[in-house]
């Protein structure tokens, strides 16, 4: 009983690394980045339309920050569930 308890939780163990590290392989660089120009582009817009056209210089920068957080923040819920995440890598790969 000991025995296979003790082999469940090794093998348990080792797909929830086998599945980190896949989550982990996900290009989070390119996201971060694509994420940031879109909310970027979103603050510029949004400006132009509703506030003075000075206010590009702030809310163009905010966005590209504001998308760049979003995306590690998507990494750390990926780093603590990363079933799905995993699930998305081998698809892509």
């Amino acid at each position: 009983m000991g025995k296979s308890l003790s082999e469940i939780w090794r093998e348990s163990l080792e797909r929830v690394e086998r599945d980190t590290a896949d989550a982990m392989s996900l290009p989070w660089g390119a996201l971060g980045t694509l994420s940031g120009y879109a909310f970027s582009c979103l603050g510029v817009l949004i400006s132009l339309l509703v506030m003075s056209p000075i206010s590009v210089f702030i809310t163009a920068p905010l966005g590209y920050v504001i998308g760049l957080v979003l995306v590690l923040l998507l990494q750390a819920v990926a780093w603590m569930f990363p079933m799905p995440f995993a699930w998305l890598a081998r698809r892509i790969a």
